[in-house]
């Protein structure tokens, strides 16, 4: 399942995701400065492009917790 479609998935689930980590050399600073582009560190890139950020916060309870845990087996496949 790509990134695209696990994100979502999740938001049918009524949960919010985010993408945070994007491969360093891909950040249009460096592309500009050092003129890195897609294909020169495919390692990073991997990572980067499969990377979610599932909801974080210390204002989650207990039942927050269990519903994105219960979401994410949910759109997972089998």
């Amino acid at each position: 399942m790509s990134r695209n479609e696990f994100v979502a998935r999740l938001r049918v689930e009524n949960i919010g995701t985010g993408i945070h980590f994007t491969a360093l050399h891909l950040h249009s600073f460096y592309a500009k400065t050092f003129g890195y582009r897609r294909g020169q560190f495919p390692a990073a890139e991997q990572v980067g492009d499969r990377t979610v950020s599932l909801p974080l916060s210390a204002k989650l309870g207990d039942e927050d917790v269990e519903d994105v845990i219960a979401a994410v087996f949910r759109v997972l496949p089998s």
